[in-house]
């Protein structure tokens, strides 16, 4: 059970969103999504504006709302005390979070890389991208189904990579808040140095034409490309629904799940 026997070396983070107490790791999932949404807008604001490489804040903001989805597509618990998705809805969303997290960092390195005030995180949050997105993919081949060697560690693994993105979180979030204190926006009576007039310059363009926006998705599609490929060679589709839409249509003609 959840409740009692949760171990959280062999168990996932999402199996505490089952059973009676369920609702706090919910919760959770929504807050902390809604804190990424805002630490997402701060970086929009704290890093210079570059013409593409803008999309890092936005995905930033991507992975806040995937934490709320977490939490509104929780897993369920049966009476025998066996955790499952009853939608597919926290499986595949979860795949895609892991994926994307060490994707972002590395997005937004390379913004750091061109702003003065960020640039010696620059590495650090690449280093950190590239060894989250290095850790899932392990994580995923030796330890995500029971018939993996490392499965019974699960949990643990998956704490580790949720560790090293929260450090990184963390310096970034650190290093935001230190900005915000010497002041993000420019006096309106301060002259214009060339590098203020060029991130003018790029912020306005790039509210003229929202190019990030076609990068964001197209980002978005390969990530689901990606966990849907390799479930399918790897033959762990499981029960996970991959059609929503039927689903729902399903349920709204026949009254119930079947």
């Amino acid at each position: 059970m959840v409740t009692l026997g949760y171990n959280p070396i062999a168990q996932e983070i999402s199996d505490l969103t089952a059973g009676p107490f369920g609702w706090v790791q919910q919760v959770n999932f929504i807050v902390f999504g809604l804190l990424m949404i805002a630490f997402g807008v701060g970086l929009y604001r704290g890093v210079r504006k570059t013409s593409l490489w803008m999309v890092g804040p936005a995905l930033v903001v991507w992975n806040g709302i995937e934490l709320i989805i977490a939490g509104l597509f929780p897993r369920s618990e049966d009476t025998a005390g066996h955790i499952y998705d009853p939608l597919g809805v926290h499986m595949m969303n979860g795949m895609v979070f892991f994926l994307s997290i060490g994707v972002v960092l590395f997005v937004l390195s390379l913004q750091f890389a061109r702003d003065e005030r960020w640039r010696n995180l620059a590495i650090y949050t690449r280093v950190t991208g590239i060894a989250l997105v290095v850790m899932v993919v392990l994580n995923g081949f030796f330890a995500e189904t029971p018939a993996d060697p490392l499965h019974p560690w699960l949990g643990l693994f998956q704490r580790i990579i949720v560790g090293v993105w929260f450090l990184c979180l963390l310096m970034l979030a650190l290093r935001l808040w230190r900005i915000a204190r010497r002041g993000l926006d420019i006096p309106q009576n301060a002259p214009l140095s060339a590098p203020s007039a060029r991130v003018r310059s790029d912020r306005a363009s790039i509210m003229g034409i929202p190019r990030w926006v076609i990068v964001f998705v197209v980002i978005v599609i390969l990530l689901v490309l990606t966990v849907v490929i390799i479930e399918n060679v790897s033959g762990r589709m499981g029960d996970m629904r991959m059609s929503l839409p039927f689903h729902l249509l399903t349920m709204a003609w026949a009254g119930h799940v079947r």
